[in-house]
């Protein structure tokens, strides 16, 4: 672990150009561009978007950014129509923080110390020296109003959950969003208006960091707080921000790109339990170039994570009108799921991890998420190709490596999918049924979570049912509004 001190101290982020010193090019389209691949710019679509099967957008500038705006409270819908100004816009100050000193019988330095040691933990793969959130965003919470109220927020939250008292008040958090949005709320009104310039010369990359890491933080706060519903929203708003600087000339730093990796793993799952084809196609997919300069968990599944995106678009998309291409159905995902299996190990084989049992654990997870994406293959395309001796192995597989697992409340905050996926292929089997209510009860008593006691009560909704197959009666909920958010 970092010493106290070292936390303590802001790190300066290193520069990562996105364009160098050649005369500007067309840019890519933007599939390519959220892949961090290099697009061949053939018209009218592009050979890779065509090669994978993808819907290729073109190659023309579509900037969009939604309002830091809250979703419920007093802060409902904030935001105006005023004038559109071509100036940038102040940063928060320590004057509006000052109206909040102490949260949930904590002060907001305790809470801040709280963050430490109880929920940096839980918010990344692997825990240890690289913790983005306690080697990166700790300090900012340090230096930054909005990150402070942020952390705050989460923390008052999560102690209160652990000593079972009511939730706290909401003040940290509605600051915070409020403070988010007066920031970014000219910036958000001239990106629409057409003033790029103010994306590079407004929204610093000082800004860029805060801004991501407040939404990020704030979105788990909603999961202890509300649930996946709210937690959505700013999750929603991060996208934005993320996909309006993919398609601008912008320099991102190393926090910048590891968060933008964390915000994929919460996209890319999300997706999976999701029918909305336009935000799965939108979702923000791993930075795949990250691994030749982050040296951090968040490298770790990016290539599994790309291509579990890629099962939910074609099965999606997918249509008794308009069904598989000939590519996808003779495409071998289990061969491909054992190359993302393999990089993983080899990022993690580059991470310092000093626990034996630790690094055993991990590729435990490895081999969890591997076997359960095959089963989830299967559940996509099981009509269409013959997984049911793959879906066989992988099942028993899954539950093998799970029970196996030497230190399971470490690292359970990373099993909500897997556990997802291995309830849903359990229909009928009371056995299998009773490990995973009895494990995704845990989840939430580690975590602090409400979310998960959704997808838990979705899990038993299925159980009593007489279909087997999940995905219809997922959809039925997400027709509600009732999202089912397992990760």
């Amino acid at each position: 672990m970092a010493t106290k001190q070292s936390r303590m101290k802001p790190t300066k982020s290193r520069d990562i150009p996105v364009s160098g010193q050649q005369p500007p090019r067309r840019k890519g389209c933007s599939v390519c561009t959220k892949r961090r691949i290099r697009c061949d710019l053939s018209a009218p679509s592009c050979k890779k978007c065509i090669k994978r099967g993808l819907s290729c957008p073109g190659y023309d500038s579509k900037i969009r950014w939604v309002g830091g705006a809250a979703i419920r409270g007093h802060l409902k819908g904030l935001g105006d129509s005023g004038p559109v100004e071509d100036t940038q816009p102040p940063p928060p100050t320590n004057v509006e923080f000052a109206r909040i000193r102490s949260l949930g019988g904590y002060s907001l330095e305790q809470l801040v110390e709280y963050y430490d040691k109880h929920v940096a933990k839980i918010m990344v793969w692997l825990d240890g020296d690289d913790n983005v959130y306690r080697r990166h965003v700790l300090p900012l919470a340090h230096t930054n109003p909005v990150v402070r109220l942020a952390v705050a927020a989460i923390s008052a939250q999560h102690a209160a959950f652990s000593r079972g008292d009511p939730d706290v008040p909401e003040d940290a958090r509605n600051e915070a969003v409020a403070m988010i949005s007066r920031y970014i709320h000219d910036i958000t009104r001239q990106i629409a208006a057409g003033g790029s310039r103010i994306v590079k010369e407004g929204l610093g990359e000082e800004a860029a960091d805060w801004i991501l890491a407040s939404m990020l933080v704030l979105s788990c706060y909603e999961m202890f707080h509300s649930g996946a519903s709210a937690a959505e929203f700013h999750r929603t708003a991060a996208k934005s921000l993320v996909n309006t600087l993919s398609t601008t000339e912008w320099r991102q730093s190393t926090l910048f790109l590891s968060l933008r990796n964390k915000l994929s793993t919460y996209d890319v799952f999300a997706c999976t339990t999701s029918f909305d084809i336009s935000s799965i196609r939108k979702a923000v997919l791993p930075d795949l170039e990250s691994t030749r300069i982050l040296r951090n968990e968040t490298v770790l599944f990016l290539e599994y994570l790309v291509l579990l995106h890629e099962v939910t678009l074609f099965s999606r998309q997918a249509t008794p009108r308009s069904p598989l291409s000939k590519q996808q159905h003779t495409r071998d995902w289990k061969r491909e799921f054992e190359l993302a299996r393999g990089a993983t190990l080899m990022a993690a084989g580059r991470l310092n991890i000093h626990d034996a049992s630790q690094t055993r654990d991990l590729i435990r997870l490895v081999d969890i998420h591997h076997h359960a994406a095959l089963l989830y293959v299967a559940a996509c395309f099981g009509q269409s190709l013959d997984y049911d001796e793959i879906s066989k192995t992988a099942f028993q597989e899954l539950k093998v490596q799970i029970v196996a697992l030497e230190n399971i409340n470490e690292c359970i905050h990373n099993l909500p999918w897997p556990l997802f996926i291995l309830g849903v292929k359990s229909h009928g089997h009371l056995e299998n049924q009773r490990l995973v209510s009895k494990l995704y009860s845990t989840i939430p008593a580690i975590t602090g979570c409400k979310q998960y006691y959704d997808v838990l009560e979705f899990l038993h909704e299925f159980w009593s049912g007489s279909d087997d197959e999940w995905q219809p009666l997922a959809r039925g909920w997400e027709l509600r509004g009732n999202r089912i958010l397992a990760f």
